[in-house]
């Protein structure tokens, strides 16, 4: 007499076949990743490609799965795994599509100089000649009005031209604009994740410009007397507190953010509170 299998409630499902939603995907993977930071969209080598992919798609899928794979990343002590849902051509990503977790999903890692790929997706195609191995940079049409767009949003947004450095500007635009972060997660229908650092350079280059001309036109040497007559300036004796005062008084002033030098610069143009 041999054993029955067990029931099917009692079975644990591959980890690319739990159930999930379009938008649950990346997450579902960056969330098994423990020692790897997880990037939105592949890689584009044009040499050092592993021959085939593994996975869902491929003939040995049943012996490869997918948390074995993120494994296999983690055991080699790679740096960064790289993750994209690649819907079939001509089709749309619906958000609340229900999918399984390896459903139309690549993965990809880096050891040794070659690039390993796991794919749920049957229509992918791995690069094997460096003009296919290097995607088009240039946006359609369609993608450039999406980014031309986003990057107007977040130029007009004080917040966002408040900020000085780059990398705080770059987090801030994408937990602000829910367009740029389905980018990021690669279920935009128009702008894939390689070209949402279009829009955070675009953004970042463009208020730079903008604050460059705002402070070349603004008139520092009367601020400077204005902020030393400023009574509730005046009252301060803490020196980050001024300095946090004058950094938002031009903010105010010429609506962008001053650099540190410039802050520090009006700081020493003004009386000292000492020497009131």
């Amino acid at each position: 007499m041999t054993d029955s299998p067990p029931a099917a409630e009692q079975q644990t499902l591959p980890f690319e076949l739990q159930p999930t939603t379009r938008f649950g995907q990346w997450p579902s993977v960056r969330n098994r990743v423990r020692d790897a930071v997880t990037w939105p969209g592949l890689l584009s080598p044009t040499t050092g490609i592993h021959p085939e992919p593994i996975g869902l798609a491929t003939p040995h899928g049943d012996l490869f799965g997918l948390e074995w794979f993120l494994g296999q990343a983690e055991d080699l002590r790679v740096g960064v795994v790289y993750a994209q849902v690649v819907p079939p051509p001509g089709t749309s990503l619906d958000p609340d599509e229900q999918v399984v977790v390896g459903q139309d999903l690549v993965v990809q890692f880096m050891y040794a100089g070659v690039v390993h790929t796991w794919s749920g997706a049957p229509h992918y195609r791995l690069p094997n000649t460096a003009a296919e191995a290097a995607v088009d940079p240039h946006p359609t049409g369609e993608q450039q009005e999406v980014i031309d767009r986003l990057v107007a949003q977040l130029v007009d947004d004080p917040e966002y031209r408040r900020q000085h450095r780059k990398g705080v500007r770059d987090g801030y635009a994408r937990t602000t604009l829910p367009d740029l972060a389905e980018a990021a997660r690669g279920i935009h229908p128009i702008l894939p994740a390689r070209l949402v650092w279009r829009v955070l350079q675009g953004a970042h280059d463009q208020v730079e410009h903008d604050t460059r001309q705002a402070y070349t036109d603004a008139d520092l040497d009367g601020f400077a007397q204005q902020l030393d007559d400023d009574r509730d300036f005046r009252a301060l004796y803490d020196k980050p507190a001024r300095r946090q005062y004058v950094r938002d008084a031009l903010f105010e002033h010429t609506g962008y953010a001053p650099t540190p030098a410039l802050v520090s610069q009006i700081l020493d143009e003004t009386t000292p509170p000492l020497r009131r």
